[in-house]
């Protein structure tokens, strides 16, 4: 392992670390909403996302509130076990019904959603192996797959209550605007370092560790400096104005500098 190797590995295990809160004492949890998800085999990008996508009021309702596990198998397909709804509406009661979240003497390993890996995997050559996955990636593969096995009633899809419409206006030095609109379930947004709010520690960190490099010494984790950019700021960047170079302009007929916008609002069916 390289010097560099090594550096990037301990920062990742501290950063880890603080999330964590290792080495704090924490009060575990049981009831509904609090139930665990088992690895079953680098899996984690699928516990993570599934975690998150049933603490959404959206696939609440969908695969909980408003749909018992009895309804859910009087209106499955002739084998349940290969239908995405059921295997949604099984694993919504396992994690918010607190039946399988009770204090126990030996820790908890949380249910096991098998059955469920088996059908949202199916005919994915990467997410039906068992290596490491994207969780993004993921996320996207069962908007794609809930959708499809909702369309033929868009009042129950609960995939409706993440998408959301980007415009984008692109303006020339001619005055002459265009617009274009598409719809997307995730919003990619840049991070301007230069909008930290600790810039002095930032400025002051810098200074001692480029010292330390010229000396052969390494900066202790716990000294390590983290710019601080609040969310407000990626937003404003996002919506803010960005040049587009060797813009051909049809009002100009040449290329030219463009400015373009964009904006995002809410998708209604």
């Amino acid at each position: 392992m390289t010097t560099a190797e090594r550096e990037l590995d301990c920062n990742t295990n501290y950063d880890w670390n603080r999330i964590q809160e290792s080495g704090k004492d924490a009060k575990l949890l049981f009831g509904p909403g609090y139930t665990g998800l088992a690895n079953l085999g680098n899996s984690c990008y699928m516990a993570s996302i599934m975690q998150v996508m049933f603490s959404t009021h959206p696939f609440i309702l969908r695969y909980f509130e408003k749909q018992s596990l009895k309804a859910a198998f009087a209106t499955s397909p002739a084998d349940p076990t290969l239908d995405l709804n059921m295997q949604m509406t099984k694993l919504g009661h396992g994690l918010l019904f607190g039946k399988y979240s009770t204090p126990a003497k030996e820790g908890l390993e949380g249910i096991r959603p098998r059955m469920f890996k088996t059908v949202i995997a199916a005919n994915h050559s990467e997410f039906s192996s068992m290596r490491q996955q994207d969780a993004l990636d993921f996320f996207l593969h069962l908007i794609d797959r809930v959708e499809n096995a909702n369309s033929g009633n868009h009042e129950l899809n609960p995939c409706t209550g993440f998408k959301f419409i980007v415009e984008e206006r692109v303006q020339c030095p001619s005055g002459k605007v265009s617009y274009n609109k598409r719809s997307d379930y995730m919003l990619s947004l840049s991070i301007p370092l230069h909008e930290a709010t600790n810039k002095e520690q930032l400025e002051a960190f810098n200074e001692k560790k480029a010292a330390m490099d010229l000396d052969g010494k390494e900066v202790c984790n716990e000294e390590i400096v983290r710019p601080r950019v609040p969310l407000e700021a990626c937003l404003s960047s996002f919506s803010g104005p960005e040049e587009i170079p060797d813009f051909y302009s049809t009002a100009l007929n040449s290329k030219t500098t463009a400015t373009k916008y964009a904006y995002f609002e809410l998708y209604n069916f």
